[in-house]
Formats: structure tokens, sequence, C-alpha cells
């Protein structure tokens, strides 16, 4: 939902995705908390989303409404990635070797 208003508002932006603890880590540097989406514009930091909060804070930084449209899409997920919950990739078994 944060990705998509910040899309359909036009705003270039950074997406970080919080996979592992040095990001998880980053995240606490910046905002003192563990809370996702958070946008930080300038010293503002918001932490989770709420349309309006965004919109208040993209327009204290004076980022104008009315720009195109973007289509920024998700960063791709890390290489071996499970999502929570998901249960964990099978173990490979080394092929049998012909007699």
């Amino acid at each position: 939902m944060a990705r998509d208003a910040l899309n359909r508002r036009g705003v270039p932006f950074r997406e970080v995705q919080v996979w592992d603890t040095p990001s998880n880590e980053e995240l606490m540097k910046v905002s003192g908390a563990d809370t996702v989406p958070t946008l930080t514009v300038g010293r503002t930091v918001q932490k989770g989303f709420e349309a309006g909060a965004f919109d208040r804070a993209l327009d204290i930084a004076g980022y104008p409404k009315g720009l195109s449209p973007r289509k920024q899409a998700a960063p791709p997920l890390p290489e071996n990635y499970v999502a929570p919950g998901a249960p964990p990739p099978a173990e490979s078994k080394p092929a049998a070797k012909p007699q």
C-alpha cells in the first residue's frame, strides 16, 4: 500500500526490504522501531502506513501534488528467501551414481 501511494503521488523513492539482521538494524537506527513500512522524508519519520500521514509528510517537505504517476516495482526477493510461515525448502539429495 505504501509503494502504491508513493507511485500514485509520483514521488521518487528508494525502497529497502527488511529481510535480515543488518537491514533490520538499519531500520531501527533510522526510525527507532522495527515497524514497516516506515517512510523517512528529511527528518520526518512516519512509522506504519496511513495515507494521510504519508501525504502530510510529503507536503511539508515540499513535494508537489499532481506529478506523473510512477510504476516502481518491489525489489526482488533475496536469494534463498523463505516467506514467514512457509515450510523450509526440502534439501536436495545428491543424484544416485549408476552402477
